[in-house]
């Protein structure tokens, strides 16, 4: 008896796991990747003059990985000034 319960809890424990990972995994691709890749091109663009990156918006996973980072970290933090902007401006209109 206790093997099949050892073996009932080892089953549920496996499967939280694997949905635990799928959803971190879908996290990260989602909210990091293609968010903050789609966020940062144009603000990165356009400081640039249009040189950096060269990957045009839909080639994000053409990127190499520091240049990807680099173009979601400014998506991410453009995304949040943004958020800030539009808080301190709605608070303001009280």
């Amino acid at each position: 008896m206790d093997e099949l319960f050892t073996g009932a809890v080892r089953t549920a424990l496996g499967l939280l796991v694997a949905c635990l990972r799928a959803v971190i995994w879908l996290i990260w691709e989602f909210c990091f990747h293609l968010l903050g890749w789609y966020a940062g091109w144009l603000p990165c663009r356009l400081l640039s003059l249009g040189h950096y990156p060269p990957e045009t918006i839909h080639e994000y996973e053409a990127a190499p990985a520091l240049r990807g980072f680099m173009v979601c970290m400014a998506g991410l933090i453009s995304l949040i000034a943004l958020a800030t902007l539009i808080t301190r401006f709605l608070t303001t209109l009280n």
